[in-house]
């Protein structure tokens, strides 16, 4: 899986963009895909802190990652 159709994903089942970050900013209290140099990273961002941080040689495995992640948290979920 791609970015873009991780996007996707993520619209389709209702989860509240407020609660992600594909663009690698690290917004406060969410959880962060970044790539840099070919290294694909997914962490919880709070208060500056990257937390929980994994990195991946592969986009395909950083966006199911992220995309478990998400899942497991029902707070990321729209009401």
């Amino acid at each position: 899986m791609e970015v873009k159709e991780l996007a996707a994903i993520l619209s389709n089942e209702g989860f509240r963009p407020e609660s992600y970050d594909l663009s690698g900013c690290g917004r406060n209290e969410s959880y962060v895909l970044r790539e840099d140099h070919a290294i694909w990273s997914v962490f919880y961002s709070e208060r500056g802190n990257e937390n929980d941080k994994r990195m991946f040689g592969r986009e395909a495995l950083a966006c199911d990652d992220l995309l478990t992640r998400l899942r497991a948290d029902p707070t990321t979920k729209q009401r």
